[in-house]
């Protein structure tokens, strides 16, 4: 097996990727999917106003900075959701792209923007809420839409 890296499993007791590379800072570049705190009001499945508290870099297992992770916080529950996209947003059709101009429709007359364009805005997220393997809440962004104000 020269040449190959064994990567970690889940039995055993010993500690998989994914759950390595949290505790690196990293995060799976092929979910979607957020969790809140424990402490935090759990939200159901639907639509909630939200503001962009932060957009941030992250690590994956490919590279530095890679992924851009989205904090919003409902502003009725104060429950925190998460989301990722990829760094680079290259097409209109792209999820960054599409959550900035729900968030800031000034952003859809500009080829790029940055964080200051969208972050303290409000819009609304449609998510979908699940069990993790854990026990914990997860939840799932599944659309961004512009904020009624």
């Amino acid at each position: 097996m020269t040449g190959h890296k064994r990567h970690p499993q889940t039995t055993g007791g010993r500690t998989t990727r994914a759950t390595a590379n949290r505790k690196r800072g990293k995060v799976d570049e092929k979910t979607d999917s957020i969790s809140g705190s424990e402490h935090e009001q759990p939200l159901k499945d639907g639509a909630y106003k939200v503001t962009l508290e932060s957009i941030e870099r992250r690590d994956t297992s490919r590279g530095e900075g890679r992924l851009r992770e989205w904090r919003f916080r409902t502003d009725e529950h104060g429950t925190e959701v998460v989301g990722w996209t990829p760094r680079r947003y290259p097409s209109r059709r792209s999820k960054a792209y599409l959550w900035a101009t729900a968030l800031n429709p000034a952003v859809g007359t500009r080829r790029c923007f940055g964080p200051s364009d969208v972050v303290g805005r409000t819009c609304v997220l449609v998510v979908q809420s699940f069990k993790r393997l854990d026990g914990g809440g997860k939840y799932k962004i599944l659309k961004v839409k512009p904020s009624a104000e």
